[in-house]
């Protein structure tokens, strides 16, 4: 899932809030093919067939409720977890 983020800076604000996408073009051609064989570990890299990654998307961001923000990303990583599954957050 990807995160603009929670609480900018002061001075800089939410300089970082494009990032998940950012990523997403950038690892495009690597997350492409989730069957890659995991050379470090001499096998596949998702060697369970069943478990497979999921792109949730981003989730909202309020430029001025930062409190928000944060109780926003701490529910969807508690969704995550209740379901079993192991979160990866993308973030600015």
């Amino acid at each position: 899932m990807g995160a603009a983020g929670a609480t900018p800076y002061a001075s800089v604000g939410a300089y970082c809030r494009n990032v998940p996408n950012a990523l997403r073009r950038a690892t495009g051609s690597l997350t492409a093919n989730v069957d890659r064989h995991d050379f470090d570990h001499g096998g596949p890299l998702f060697p369970n067939k069943s478990n497979r990654p999921v792109d949730c998307g981003n989730l909202p961001y309020e430029n001025k409720d930062y409190a928000l923000n944060r109780k926003t990303i701490g529910e969807a990583i508690d969704a995550i977890l209740r379901a079993g599954a192991v979160p990866v957050l993308l973030g600015g």
